[in-house]
C-alpha cells in the first residue's frame, strides 16, 4: 500500500491531476469502493458530476492510477455558502490565491495563543499544494469578485506556512505515529466568533499544542457573541490538540 508521505510528496502527479478538465479539488485517504472504505490510500480526486467514460475525451479521463498512486473519484457534494455575522466551527474558509487552484475547509474551533486569536483548522486549507499568487488574507467563505459583498472583507490572516503554525506530516506523540493535517490562522481584530461545535458543545478547556506551546480555546471575549454552556460531549472525531493531563 502506497503510504501516506508518499503521497504528499507527490508533486508531479497532483499537477498532472489538476491539468484535468473537471477537477476541482485534490486530497488523499483510503479508496472507497461501494460506499466502503478499503485498505489501500489513493488520491482523492474530487469533481462536480460524473459522466459516462464514452462522454469523456480521453485526455480528461481520471486514470485509475497516476505514477503509481491509485485515484478515487468522487463527487463535491452541494453546499451553500454563505457569510456569517458570527464565524463558528464548521463553516467554510477559504485563502485568497490566483492563477492557481486553490482549497477550502472548515473552521475547526477558535484557539488563544500568546494574546492573540486564532481558527484552528487543516495545513491543506490554506497552504496551496503548488506556487501562484497567494495572499495571506482568509475569508468566510471565499471572496467574490464583486466588491460590494460582505463576504469580501477578511476574516483572519495566515501568519506562517510552516511550524509552529502549520504541520502536514507523520508524527510521533507517546510511541504511535499519527497523520497530523494542522494548523492556525489568526483572526482579524473586530471579527466576531462563537466557539460552540455543533453536536459537541462549548469548547473551553486549556489544550496543548503538540508542535509549540499551550493553547487555550475560549468562550468569545466581552464585546463579542458570548458561548452558550451545554454539557460535555466526547468528540468522535481525532484531534490536532488534546486536553492537557
Amino acid at each position: 500500500m502506497v503510504d501516506l508521505q508518499t503521497l504528499l510528496d507527490a508533486d508531479e502527479a497532483r499537477k498532472k491531476l489538476w491539468a484535468i478538465p473537471g477537477v476541482v479539488r485534490i486530497g488523499f485517504g483510503l479508496k472507497e469502493t461501494a460506499g466502503e472504505a478499503q485498505p489501500q490510500n489513493a488520491f482523492r480526486v474530487y469533481v462536480l458530476a460524473k459522466r459516462p467514460l464514452d462522454e469523456i475525451a480521453p485526455a480528461e479521463r481520471i486514470p485509475p492510477e497516476i505514477d503509481g498512486i491509485p485515484t478515487d473519484v468522487i463527487v463535491l457534494g452541494p453546499r451553500i455558502a454563505h457569510c456569517s455575522s458570527a464565524l463558528k466551527p464548521g463553516l467554510e474558509i477559504s485563502r485568497e490565491m490566483y492563477g492557481i487552484q486553490g482549497s477550502s475547509g472548515s473552521i475547526g474551533c477558535f484557539v488563544q495563543k500568546g494574546g492573540h486569536f486564532y481558527i484552528l483548522t487543516n495545513q491543506h486549507v490554506f497552504v496551496p499544494d503548488q506556487g501562484g499568487d497567494v495572499r495571506p488574507a482568509i475569508y468566510q467563505p471565499s471572496r467574490s469578485a464583486f466588491a460590494d459583498v460582505p463576504c469580501n472583507k477578511p476574516v483572519a490572516h495566515v501568519v506562517g506556512e510552516v511550524a509552529p503554525n502549520a504541520v502536514r506530516a507523520e508524527q510521533q506523540f507517546q510511541a504511535r505515529t499519527y497523520w497530523v493535517d494542522c494548523g492556525v490562522v489568526q483572526l482579524n481584530d473586530g471579527v466576531a466568533f462563537e466557539n460552540t461545535i455543533p453536536d459537541i458543545g462549548a469548547v473551553q478547556q486549556t489544550v496543548r499544542d503538540l508542535v509549540a506551546e499551550t493553547m487555550s480555546p475560549v468562550p468569545a471575549p466581552p464585546g463579542r457573541p458570548g458561548v452558550q454552556a451545554r454539557p460535555p460531549r466526547q468528540s468522535p472525531y481525532a484531534s490536532a490538540v488534546r486536553p492537557r493531563a
